[in-house]
C-alpha cells in the first residue's frame, strides 16, 4: 500500500535533486547522480542485505529469485520513476 504513493512521489524527488544540483552549478554527471540518489541508496541497501545473507548462510539457490525481484522492485522501478523528473534539469545549465 505504501509502495505506489512512493513511486508516484519519485518524479518530484528526481526533479528536486536535478534542480538543486543545477542551481549549485553541477555538471551533467552530478545532476544525474543527485537526481538518482534514492535509487543508488536502495541498491546499496540491497547489496548490504545480500552480504549479510551470505555471511549468515541464508543465501540459498531458491532465494535468488527473490533477490532479483527485490533488485527490480527497489532499484530499477525507482530509477525509471526518478528519470522523468530528472530529465527536466539534465540539459539546463546554471545562469
Amino acid at each position: 500500500m505504501f509502495y505506489v504513493p512512493w513511486l508516484t512521489f519519485l518524479p518530484l524527488a528526481g526533479a528536486v535533486g536535478g534542480f538543486l544540483s543545477t542551481r549549485r552549478g553541477g555538471n551533467f554527471v552530478t545532476r544525474v547522480a543527485a537526481a538518482l540518489f534514492p535509487a543508488f541508496t536502495m541498491f546499496g541497501l540491497v547489496c548490504l542485505g545480500l552480504i549479510w545473507m551470505g555471511l549468515t548462510g541464508r543465501l540459498d539457490r531458491p532465494g535468488w529469485l527473490y533477490v532479483l525481484l527485490g533488485l527490480f522492485n527497489w532499484t530499477v522501478l525507482p530509477t525509471v520513476a526518478l528519470l522523468p523528473g530528472a530529465a527536466l534539469f539534465l540539459g539546463k545549465r546554471r545562469t
